[in-house]
C-alpha cells in the first residue's frame, strides 16, 4: 500500500513538473518569419485553393518549385485558453502537380486546403451544424516561402480499412446566409442583414444546390432582430410551403434596450428538388425588423460533378454509430483525389476503387471528419489574393519585458519615444510591436483581437510563475471601433489608424453590451470564457489616437507628466463633483467615495463641488450652474491631481446643466494635468464614429488629462460607486519598502479584480484611456510634519482663537528614515482650516428630485500662504480671522513642500489643535487693506485696451492680514463688472499670500469672453479685523488688441553653461507660441527653437537656454524672441547675450 502511494505521489510530481515545463515551452523560440523571404496571401472562403506556377512567380518567389505554405487561415481564434491553439505558423500540407518532365514548372500548380472566415461546429445529436463568422476579418491569410530549410510537410496516406458493408451514399450539408450590414446600437459584435420595414416587408432568397435528397428531413434555423414596441411575426416559407411563424416580441419597457433577438429552428422536407426558395414576410409595416442570418441543414447525395470539388462529411455516420463506413460517390471519372481535410494543416489522401461510375473507399467513422473529392485539372478552386511581401520579424524571440506597446506602424516613432521614457524614468523593459506583426505570428496574419492576448500569454507563460519576469503592462497605442471589419461607410475615413477592440456578444443594450480592454489582460489558463468573473493579470490602457500628429502630442503630454518637474500644491489637491437630481443618488455616491479618499489619504486636500450646493440659474434654454462651472474650470486650469465626477453625462460632456462641454475641453490650455475619473455614461466611448469628450481630454495637445478612468457605455450608479471605492483604495498607495507608487493601471486592475466575484458586467464598461504604467504625481518620498504651535510641541493640544497671531514651525522628513532631510531647500505651502461644518444642499430641483442633503466639509481656509524651507525646516505666522465660528473644535492644516533643485516634494496634514473663541487682547485697527489693481501686466494703465479674456490682478496688503475665510456675511473678497450685482464673483480662493508673509498677497482671476467696449471693475477686500477697502479700474476690450512684449533680459549674463531668458508680455494665462532665434555678430542664424507656452498667473515667460546645446563659443550673440498670440498677432523683442566659457 505504501509503495503504491509513493508511486502515485511520484506520478503526480512528474506530471506537475511536465506541465510546468510544457507551459513555458509551448512556444517556438523563433518565428518562422525571422528569416528567409515571405509572402502573404488571403482567401475569402473555405475550400481547396489553387495557385499556379505563374502566379507564384509573379509574387516574386524566386523558386516556385520549392514553395511551402504556412498558417491556419481565417477562423476566429478561440477566446478561452483551454482549447488547442497553433503557435506561430504551422506548415500546411500541399499537393504539387508535376508536368511530364516530373518537375514543377510553368503550367503546374499547387493545391492546399484553406480556411476562410466562417467555421462550422457539428452537433451529432441533432444532425446539425452551427456557424461562426469571424467578427474581425473577411479573409483568412497564409504565408508562402520557397527558402525554408528542411523537408516540406507531406500529404499522409490514410489507413486502408476492409469493406465494412455499411454503405454511405449521402451526407449532411450546410449553408448560411448572413449579410452583415447594420449595427443598430453601434455596439457589440452583432451586425444585421436585410432590413424589413414599410419600404420592404418581404425578401425571397434562393439557393440552388445539386443532388438534394428530397425526402430527408432538413432544418432551417433563423435569427432575427426586432426593434418595435409592439409584437409581430416573421412568416417563413420554403418552396411555397409555409414552415412557421417566428414570433418577434416587442421591446421591453426597460430603458437602454433597442432590439430583441428572435430565433427559431424548424424541420421540413425539401420535396421540390434541387432548389430552396426561402421567403420571409414581416407583419408590421409601421416598424422595423432585421434578418441576422439563416442556416440551412439538409442531406445531399454523394455526387462528384464536374467543375467543382465535392466537400462532404461523416456526420450521418456518427449518428448511426458505425465504426467503419463505406463511402460510395457517384463520379463521371476517376482522375480525382480524395482528401481528409478535417485538420487545419494536415492532409490525408485515400486510395479508392472506381467501378461503374462510382468511387468507393472505407474509413473509420468513430469521430467527425471532413472530406473533399477534387479533380485537380478541371475543378474550379478558391482564389488566392496576393497581399504582398512580408518583412522578417521575430516576436517569438522577445525577451521577458515589463511592458508591451502594440501600435500601428504609422505611430511607431511615438510609441518608441514613450517606451524610452519608461525605460529612463521607471527602469521598465519595453517591447514595441506593430499590430500586423502580432497578427502574423499569433493569428496567421488574419486580424483577430485574441492575437494581442496570445502574445501576452506567451510572455506570461514563459515567466513560468516568476512574478518578476511576467509582463506587467500592455498599451494599445491606437484608436478602435466597434466596427472592426469596417463594414459601415462612416468607419472608413482616410488615414484613420485603429487597433481592434473586443466587443460583447450582446449588442442591443446600452447597459449589457460593452467593449473592454480587460480581455487582453486575462492570461491565466481557462480564462476568457466569462469576462464578468475572470481576473486581470496585467494592467492595460489604450491611447486612442488615430493619426501620427495625435500620437506625438499625447506622448509629449505623458512624458511631461512622467518627468514630474512642475512642483506645486496642485499635486496635493483633488476635486469631487456630483450631479443633482435622482433623489441625491450621485451626491451620496460622490460623498461616500470622497470620504473614503480622505480617510485613506488625509494629506490630500479635497474640494467638494456638489451641484446642488450652488445657486441654480434657470433660463429659457435650460438650467445652469454658472458659479460651479466657473469654479470647476478654474481648478482645472490652475491644476489638480485628480478630477472625480459622479452623475449624468455622455460623449458631449457632463449633465443637463452643461457643467463640462466638448467646447470647454477643446479650449483647455492647462499644463498641470489631472487624472479624470468619470462615473458617468458614455463619456469615453472611444469606439464610436464620433470623438467622445473623454478622448478629447486625452488627445488635446494643449492640456486636458494625463489619463482617464472612464466609461464606454451606459453604466449604473451603485456599481459605479463600488468601482470608484475600490479604485481609491490603491490609487495613491506606495510600497513602503520600494517607495514605488501604484500606477493608475495597477490601481484599476486591483479595483476590477476585487469586484470579479460579484459577477457584474458594469466594471467592463470602465476603461483606462492613457498609459497604465504612469502613477499619479502625489508626493511620496517625504512628509511635512508640524513641530510646534506658538512654541509648544505639536504633540501638545493647543487652542487658537480669532485675531490670534499664530507662529508655527515644521520640518520635511524622509519617509524611509523618518529623519529631517537637511538637504531639502525650497518652499512650504500652509493651508489652515476652521472646524468641519455640516453643509446642506439647496434642493434646486425640488424635494423629490433633490432633497436637502447634509454633508461634512471645510469649505474655505482661514489662511493660505507660503514660507521658505531651509535645510529641511521652516517657520511661519498667520492671524486667525475675526470671522471664524467661535465654538471650539478641531482645526486642520494641509501642508505641502517642494525642493525644485532636487525635484522632490512632500505633503502632510495636522489636526492636533483646537480653534474657537477670540483673543481679548488683540489690538484693534480701522484701516482697510492697501490695494493696487491692473489687468494682464504691471504696465497696465487705467483705461488701457485689453483682450477679451484678461487676467485680473489685485495686489493687497494689510498689517492685520487679508480675510479669505468667507464665513462672515459680506466679508468676501469680490470683484464686480460694470456695477452689475449679477456679475459679482467671490475671489477668496484666488488669493495667494506672498512668500513668508501673512500681511500681503495677490489675487489672480481670469475673466473670459468679455464683450467689446468700455468696462469698469469694482474690487472689495477685507482685513482680518473686517475693515474693507474698495478700488476700481476702467478698461476697454478691443478684439483687435495685439500681444505686446514689454521687456526681455537674460540671466546670468555673461553665460557659462546656461542662461534664463525672461520675456514680459500682456497675455498671461493665454496660449502663446514662442520662437527664439540666436544669431552671431555677422547676423548668421546659429540656433532656433519654438514652443507653445502658457504662463499661469504671470506676464513673464521663463526659458532655460543651454549654451552647450547651441554650440556657442565665447563672444556676443543677438537673441530675438518672437511671440504669437492665438489670433496670429506677433511681437518681437531682442536682447544681447555674452557667452564666456570657463
Amino acid at each position: 500500500m505504501l509503495e503504491n502511494k509513493k508511486k502515485y505521489l511520484l506520478s503526480l510530481l512528474f506530471l506537475s513538473v511536465l506541465f510546468a515545463m510544457s507551459a513555458a515551452n509551448l512556444y517556438a523560440p523563433d518565428s518562422k518569419l525571422s528569416s528567409e523571404k515571405w509572402y502573404k496571401i488571403s482567401v475569402k472562403e473555405t475550400g481547396v485553393c489553387k495557385i499556379s506556377y505563374e502566379e507564384l512567380a509573379s509574387y516574386g518567389i524566386a523558386n516556385p518549385a520549392n514553395v511551402r505554405v504556412f498558417g491556419y487561415g481565417g477562423n476566429q481564434l478561440p477566446e478561452v485558453f483551454t482549447e488547442k491553439f497553433f503557435d506561430d505558423l504551422p506548415e500546411v500540407a500541399v499537393y504539387r502537380s508535376l508536368g511530364e518532365d516530373n518537375k514543377f514548372g510553368p503550367g503546374d500548380f499547387i493545391l492546399f486546403y484553406a480556411l476562410g472566415p466562417v467555421s462550422w461546429s457539428p452537433v451529432v445529436s441533432s444532425l446539425s451544424f452551427y456557424h461562426t463568422y469571424n467578427t474581425y476579418s473577411f479573409t483568412g491569410n497564409y504565408f508562402l516561402s520557397s527558402d525554408v530549410k528542411g523537408d516540406a510537410k507531406k500529404i499522409v496516406v490514410a489507413d486502408k480499412y476492409p469493406v465494412s458493408g455499411s454503405i454511405v451514399e449521402k451526407y449532411r450539408d450546410k449553408y448560411v446566409h448572413e449579410t452583415d450590414q447594420y449595427n443598430i446600437c453601434n455596439t457589440g459584435r452583432k451586425f444585421l442583414g436585410e432590413v424589413f420595414n414599410q419600404s420592404k416587408l418581404s425578401y425571397t432568397i434562393t439557393i440552388n444546390p445539386t443532388d438534394v435528397v428530397p425526402d430527408d428531413t432538413a432544418i432551417i434555423r433563423l435569427r432575427c432582430a426586432h426593434t418595435s414596441s409592439s409584437n409581430a411575426v416573421m412568416s417563413i416559407t420554403v418552396n411555397n410551403f409555409k414552415i412557421a411563424d417566428l414570433s418577434l416580441n416587442a421591446l421591453p419597457t426597460i430603458n437602454y434596450i433597442h432590439g430583441v433577438d428572435a430565433e427559431g429552428s424548424y424541420k421540413f422536407v425539401p420535396n421540390s428538388g434541387n432548389r430552396f426558395n426561402l421567403n420571409l414576410q414581416y407583419s408590421n409595416a409601421s416598424s422595423t425588423a432585421y434578418l441576422d442570418y439563416y442556416e440551412l441543414i439538409y442531406n445531399r447525395y454523394l455526387v462528384k460533378r464536374g467543375g467543382a470539388p465535392l466537400y462532404f462529411n461523416n456526420l450521418l455516420c456518427l449518428k448511426n454509430a458505425t465504426p467503419l463506413s463505406d463511402f460510395k460517390i457517384s463520379a463521371s471519372n476517376y482522375d480525382v483525389m480524395v482528401w481528409d481535410v478535417t485538420s487545419n494543416t494536415d492532409l490525408r489522401i485515400y486510395s479508392f476503387n472506381y467501378s461503374a461510375g462510382y468511387i468507393s473507399f472505407t474509413d473509420s467513422t468513430n469521430c467527425y471528419r471532413e472530406y473533399v473529392v477534387v479533380d485537380p485539372i478541371n475543378d474550379s478552386f478558391v482564389t488566392a489574393h496576393f497581399e504582398g511581401a512580408v518583412a522578417n520579424q521575430n516576436l517569438h524571440a522577445l525577451p521577458q519585458v515589463d511592458m508591451v506597446i502594440i501600435s500601428p506602424e504609422e505611430f511607431l516613432s511615438s510609441a518608441r519615444r514613450l517606451a524610452s521614457a519608461h525605460e529612463y524614468y521607471d527602469a521598465l523593459s519595453v517591447a514595441v510591436v506593430t499590430d500586423d506583426e502580432v497578427y502574423n505570428e499569433f493569428s496567421s496574419g488574419t486580424k483577430d483581437a485574441t492575437a494581442y492576448r496570445r502574445l501576452m500569454k506567451m510572455l506570461y507563460d514563459r515567466a513560468d510563475g516568476n512574478v518578476s519576469l511576467q509582463p506587467k503592462y500592455l498599451i494599445l497605442f491606437g484608436d478602435g471601433s466597434f466596427d472592426n471589419r469596417e463594414i459601415l461607410k462612416n468607419n472608413t475615413s482616410v488615414n484613420i489608424y485603429r487597433l481592434l477592440t473586443y466587443q460583447s456578444e450582446l449588442s442591443f443594450s446600452d447597459v449589457d453590451s460593452y467593449t473592454t480592454d480587460d480581455y487582453f489582460a486575462l492570461l491565466d489558463d481557462n480564462s476568457g470564457g466569462n469576462l464578468v468573473s475572470d481576473k486581470m493579470n496585467i494592467a492595460v490602457g489604450r491611447i486612442p489616437v488615430y493619426d501620427a500628429s495625435q500620437a506625438e502630442s499625447v506622448v509629449d503630454k505623458i512624458i511631461r507628466y512622467i518627468s514630474d518637474d512642475d512642483l506645486d500644491d496642485w499635486k496635493n489637491q483633488a476635486i469631487y463633483l456630483a450631479d443633482d437630481g435622482d433623489a441625491n443618488e450621485h451626491i451620496r455616491s460622490a460623498d461616500t467615495v470622497c470620504n473614503r479618499t480622505a480617510l485613506l489619504y488625509p494629506e490630500l486636500l479635497i474640494r467638494k463641488l456638489y451641484f446642488d450646493s450652488y445657486k441654480q440659474e434657470v433660463t429659457s434654454t435650460g438650467e445652469y450652474y454658472p458659479a460651479l462651472r466657473k469654479e470647476f474650470l478654474d481648478y482645472v486650469q490652475s491644476g489638480v491631481l485628480m478630477v472625480n465626477y459622479n452623475g449624468h453625462g455622455g460623449i458631449y460632456g457632463w449633465a443637463n446643466e452643461q457643467v463640462l462641454t466638448v467646447d470647454d475641453i477643446d479650449n483647455f490650455y492647462n499644463t498641470r494635468l489631472p487624472l479624470w475619473v468619470t462615473a458617468t455614461c458614455d463619456f469615453s466611448r472611444f469606439d464610436n464614429f464620433l470623438v467622445s469628450a473623454g478622448e478629447k481630454l486625452l488627445t488635446n495637445p494643449k492640456g486636458g488629462a494625463m489619463g482617464l478612468v472612464s466609461t464606454t457605455r451606459t453604466v449604473l450608479s451603485a456599481q459605479n460607486t463600488a468601482l470608484n471605492l475600490a479604485l481609491v483604495n490603491s490609487l495613491l498607495k506606495t510600497d513602503n519598502t520600494t517607495l514605488r507608487p501604484t500606477t493608475v493601471g495597477n490601481a484599476l486592475k486591483s479595483a476590477k479584480n476585487s469586484l470579479a466575484d460579484s459577477y457584474d458586467s458594469n466594471r467592463l464598461s470602465f476603461i483606462l484611456l492613457g498609459d497604465p504604467a504612469v502613477a499619479l504625481n502625489f508626493p511620496r518620498s517625504h512628509k511635512v510634519v508640524l513641530d510646534s504651535i506658538n512654541g509648544n510641541p505639536a504633540s501638545v493640544l493647543d487652542t487658537i482663537g480669532a485675531l490670534d497671531v499664530v507662529n508655527i514651525s515644521g520640518s520635511v522628513v524622509d519617509v524611509v528614515s523618518s529623519d529631517i532631510d537637511k538637504n531639502f531647500n525650497g518652499f512650504a505651502k500652509i493651508v489652515v482650516f476652521d472646524k468641519e461644518e455640516i453643509l446642506t444642499t439647496l434642493s434646486n430641483d425640488g424635494a423629490e428630485a433633490s432633497p436637502a442633503f447634509k454633508y461634512k466639509y471645510r469649505p474655505n481656509p482661514i489662511f493660505s500662504g507660503k514660507v521658505v524651507v531651509v535645510n529641511g525646516s521652516f517657520n511661519g505666522s498667520f492671524i486667525v480671522p475675526k470671522d471664524i465660528r467661535y465654538n471650539f473644535g478641531a482645526g486642520r492644516m494641509v501642508l505641502y513642500a517642494a525642493d525644485s533643485t532636487r525635484n522632490i516634494d512632500a505633503n502632510g496634514t495636522f489636526d492636533n489643535f483646537i480653534i474657537g473663541g477670540e483673543n481679548p487682547d488683540a489690538v484693534e485697527e480701522s484701516e482697510g487693506p492697501i490695494v493696487k489693481l491692473y489687468l494682464n501686466t504691471p504696465f497696465f494703465v487705467d483705461g488701457d485696451k485689453v483682450n477679451d479674456s484678461p487676467l485680473f490682478i489685485a495686489e493687497v496688503k494689510d498689517e492685520s492680514g487679508i480675510n479669505t475665510i468667507g464665513s462672515g456675511i459680506g466679508h468676501d473678497i469680490i470683484v464686480r463688472l460694470d456695477d452689475d450685482p449679477k456679475t459679482e464673483v467671490v475671489l477668496n480662493r484666488y488669493y495667494q499670500s506672498d512668500l513668508n508673509s501673512y500681511t500681503s498677497g495677490v489675487v489672480y482671476y481670469p475673466f473670459s469672453n468679455l464683450s467689446k467696449g468700455k468696462h469698469k471693475l469694482l474690487f472689495r477686500v477685507w482685513d482680518m479685523q473686517n475693515n474693507p477697502s474698495t478700488a476700481e479700474l476702467s478698461f476697454v476690450v478691443d478684439e483687435k488688441n495685439k500681444i505686446n512684449s514689454y521687456d526681455a533680459f537674460a540671466y546670468p549674463n555673461p553665460a557659462v553653461e546656461y542662461s534664463n531668458f525672461v520675456i514680459s508680455h500682456n497675455r498671461p494665462n493665454q496660449p502663446v507660441d514662442m520662437k527664439i532665434f540666436v544669431y552671431d555678430a555677422t547676423g548668421l542664424l546659429l540656433w532656433s527653437t519654438s514652443a507653445a507656452v502658457v504662463t499661469d498667473n504671470s506676464s513673464q515667460i521663463l526659458f532655460n537656454f543651454n549654451v552647450n546645446e547651441a554650440n556657442l563659443y565665447d563672444g556676443f550673440y543677438l537673441v530675438k524672441i518672437l511671440l504669437i498670440d492665438s489670433n496670429g498677432n506677433k511681437t518681437f523683442k531682442s536682447l544681447k547675450l555674452f557667452v564666456r566659457k570657463q
